[in-house]
């Protein structure tokens, strides 16, 4: 009886260690990003520490465009399609938005090429997004082979319009890639 209670004692006491290992693990390999205060992206949010943020060479003050693309060495060349960006837009934001939105939903509907896959409202933060995923089916002119899932988040926060897109090839739908970009944009917060 009393060796039964040491040894389940030993059980908690190693799942509980495991738990906390865990968990810091988890903290380790993400980081936090958050703009400059003059920047024009006002959100934060977590992302894996291996991602690279990147500025778009275009980008101003008024259309301002980060991304990381290809976080992970590809092991072949098909994959090197990997990409994220988040693009805000100060330049009469409700109605670029409006009009990317109904730019994209035209093509998808009209060019064969396309093929749209879910169109949905969420909530980030508290404000509706709208979250629209299509598959783009592979130009063999340009050497493409397989299609491409396209995810595309647009999002009216005050005066600024996100669009918040992935890139990834069809067979990386649920992978890790596709699985980090859905926990990034459940952690955006905006800053005040």
């Amino acid at each position: 009886m009393k060796t039964d209670r040491v040894l389940y004692s030993i059980i908690i006491i190693l799942f509980l260690l495991s738990v906390s290992g865990a968990c810091s693990f988890k903290e380790t390999n993400t980081a936090e990003f958050q703009s400059e205060e003059d920047s024009p992206i006002q959100i934060k949010f977590s992302y894996p520490k291996n991602w690279e943020w990147k500025v778009w060479v275009g980008s101003d003050k008024k259309f301002y465009v980060i991304y990381a693309d290809n976080p992970y060495p590809a092991n072949d060349l098909k994959k090197t399609g990997r990409l994220i960006s988040i693009a805000v837009n100060l330049n009469s934001p409700q109605e670029t938005m409006q009009e990317s939105m109904d730019l994209l939903l035209r093509d998808i509907s009209t060019l064969p090429v396309f093929e749209l896959l879910n169109d949905q409202v969420i909530q980030i933060n508290g404000y509706d997004a709208r979250w629209i995923t299509h598959k783009r089916n592979p130009n063999f002119s340009q050497g493409e082979t397989q299609p491409y899932i396209v995810e595309t988040i647009y999002l009216l926060a005050e005066d600024r319009y996100y669009k918040i897109s992935l890139n990834i090839l069809e067979e990386e739908i649920n992978g890790k890639f596709h699985n980090e970009f859905k926990a990034m944009v459940e952690s955006i917060k905006f800053l005040p």
